[in-house]
């Protein structure tokens, strides 16, 4: 039998052979995409970055026309500085449009492309008891990662380097003056990111990565997600509360139980916000600390039980394509993915203040 010049496959691996009956060594670089044995895996990764690339670079541009169509009317921008109730339902607005939008569109050209044709998985989590223990946990590392940001901006103080986003955040916000003023203020700070953006990076984002790999998928939207915030003050934290709520996602199979998080998280920042705006400004950093502290212990204790009672619990599935080679390269360095990334750290280095 001539074997020159024939594909041979021994267990899984293949072999191209050249004409001296030597085989040719696998491709590397850009030359997988076209004739390597993971070609077809490494197109369909890198037509995901793309999609997901270009949703993440609309969003910065969608946000500076948004903020236009309101500065192009006197009337308009006047309301918008004077109604506390008008500017949280702009800026609902502006996360459904300027987050929810883009996200949604890519959502649309993954089934389209043939990326991604699975429903998003908003169906009922998996075993009520782990959900439980995990929304415990996830919300435990939320706060851990809130506690170790802080530590940051601290050390980066004692240093002489401040963050724009931090002063902004410690000038509070305006006590509501109205149970409807309440009612938006929730929704607006807490509610409405936390579907939105877990639609966008548990879902859209996160989702079709799970083809290589669960951990791979859950880290990438990770930092992605704490890039999506671009400033120094919420980036650690988005990043390592990514990572919880991508396991939650994951490990439950619903995005719910990390929707549920993230809006727990984000409402305790908004009673926080309302209790250092109102006259029980004292009361405030106990319910910080109270809160901050709690949560990371009882998360502890909740991580625990839920290791003990799943040993292989943090054992995800590799995917179709675990040991993928280069995948993160490919994924971060397909060109609107790259270009969304640089634009993401120019605004994040604005943040900075010397």
């Amino acid at each position: 039998m001539d074997y020159n010049n024939n594909n041979y496959d021994n267990n899984g691996w293949n072999y191209q052979y050249d004409y001296n009956g030597i085989p040719e060594p696998e491709p590397k670089g850009l030359a997988r995409l076209k004739r390597g044995k993971d070609a077809p895996a490494l197109r369909k990764l890198c037509l995901t970055a793309f999609i997901c690339g270009a949703a993440l670079l609309i969003y910065p541009f969608m946000g500076d026309i948004f903020s236009a169509l309101i500065l192009s009317s006197d009337s308009v921008y006047e309301m918008y500085l004077e109604s506390h109730i008008f500017s949280m339902f702009c800026e609902i607005l502006y996360t459904i449009f300027c987050v929810g939008l883009p996200f949604f569109i890519a959502g649309i050209f993954m089934r389209f492309t043939g990326v991604y044709n699975k429903g998003l998985p908003f169906g009922k989590p998996y075993k009520s008891k782990n959900t439980a223990l995990i929304i415990v946990g996830g919300l435990g590392l939320c706060y851990l990662g809130s506690l170790i940001s802080s530590y940051i901006a601290v050390f980066f103080e004692s240093a002489g380097v401040e963050f724009y986003s931090r002063n902004e955040i410690l000038e509070g916000v305006d006590t509501p003056d109205s149970v409807l003023a309440l009612v938006l203020m929730i929704v607006h700070s807490a509610l409405m990111p936390a579907f939105v953006e877990e639609f966008a990076f548990r879902g859209i984002l996160l989702q079709p990565l799970r083809a290589w790999g669960d951990w791979f998928a859950i880290i990438v939207s990770a930092v992605l997600f704490g890039m999506m915030h671009a400033n120094m003050t919420q980036m650690p934290f988005a990043i390592i509360a990514g990572v919880a709520l991508g396991f939650a996602t994951v490990v439950t199979g619903s995005l719910w139980t990390s929707i549920c998080i993230h809006f727990l998280n984000n409402l305790a920042s908004v009673v926080y916000a309302v209790l250092l705006a109102s006259p029980y400004e004292g009361y405030a950093w106990i319910f910080s600390s109270g809160i901050t502290y709690g949560s990371i212990a009882i998360g502890a204790v909740a991580v625990f039980l839920y290791a003990s009672k799943n040993p292989s619990g943090f054992n995800l599935r590799a995917g179709e394509h675990p040991r993928l080679k280069g995948r993160t390269a490919f994924y971060f360095l397909t060109p609107t993915m790259l270009i969304a990334i640089l634009l993401l750290v120019l605004i994040t280095l604005k943040d900075i203040i010397i």
